[in-house]
């Protein structure tokens, strides 16, 4: 069984990512897994998120595309933009009919600078809350520390949020008092 939270959209009262308060991983696994946000080596993966954000290839053209780069060259360029934006999904790609197959979770995000302040929108079809959520969150802030210094606002926005059966008891210690925004 699996438990599905449809649109989770966390909230301002969250703690900043980069401090470690309650994840259910230690912050050497924390720091390994941020990397893959970094690097454009897939590791033995079919994809990383760096990959897709280092090294994004268009199939047809063989382009590779630094999206961070372009990110924060434009934000350097134009701080009001909208258009600082990247895709780690990708149609031509990801899509395949016939199998079950791992296309990425997290399929796009948006760095805006307001008032200073660095706001990154990051949009992820799917999400292991146990196992993917915090990790997730702190890699983002970890990509956004290296794009843009300062204060920051994250919204990370999840079309399906899951706890697996065997993760409920977890789930439930770890959201300890944020229990009633998350409604777990």
């Amino acid at each position: 069984m699996v438990i599905e939270v449809e649109s989770l959209d966390l909230p301002k009262k969250h703690p900043d990512p980069l401090v470690n308060v309650g994840s259910l991983h230690t912050d050497k696994q924390l720091e390994e897994y941020s990397k893959q946000y970094f690097e454009a080596d897939v590791r033995g993966f079919t994809y990383t998120y760096g990959e897709r954000l280092r090294a994004y290839r268009c199939p047809f053209c063989n382009a590779v595309v630094d999206q961070i780069d372009f990110i924060k060259a434009k934000l350097s360029k134009f701080p009001l933009t909208n258009q600082a934006v990247a895709v780690l999904y990708n149609p031509l790609k990801d899509p395949d009919k016939e199998r079950h197959n791992d296309p990425p979770c997290w399929n796009w995000v948006q760095f805006r600078i307001r008032d200073g302040e660095l706001h990154i929108t990051a949009l992820f079809r799917s999400h292991d809350y146990c196992k993917g959520l915090y990790p997730n969150l702190y890699a983002i802030a970890k990509l956004a520390e290296s794009i843009h210094k300062g204060p920051r606002k994250l919204t990370l926005i999840s079309t399906s949020a899951h706890i697996y059966e065997a993760d409920y008891r977890t789930a439930l210690k770890h959201v300890g008092p944020y229990n009633a925004i998350y409604r777990v």
